[in-house]
């Protein structure tokens, strides 16, 4: 196994067929978010909902979805169709 990158994609090649299938059973929330998006990321957004993982991230959604539920957007409306 190796990976490679081609500028901004990034490739991993796997000639194991096992660790192929093993690899298909986990979800992009349970991989979590790469490193490098992280610490690159981490001095402009702190350990927020955009960079956490795991645990800290279901605890940071929990808290941020009520705030886009339908009736509070519907209270927005009125804000945003006023000229600034």
């Amino acid at each position: 196994m190796f990976l490679y990158s081609t500028g901004v994609l990034e490739i991993l090649h796997v000639a194991q067929p096992e660790m192929v299938k093993d690899m298909g059973h986990w979800t992009p929330s349970e991989l979590g978010k790469p490193q490098h998006i992280m610490k690159s990321r981490k001095p402009l957004f702190g350990l927020g909902i955009l960079i956490a993982n795991g645990d800290l991230w279901a605890y940071e959604k929990k808290i941020l979805a009520p705030q886009f539920f339908v009736e509070k957007i519907k209270v927005l409306k009125f804000y945003l169709k006023k000229p600034v």
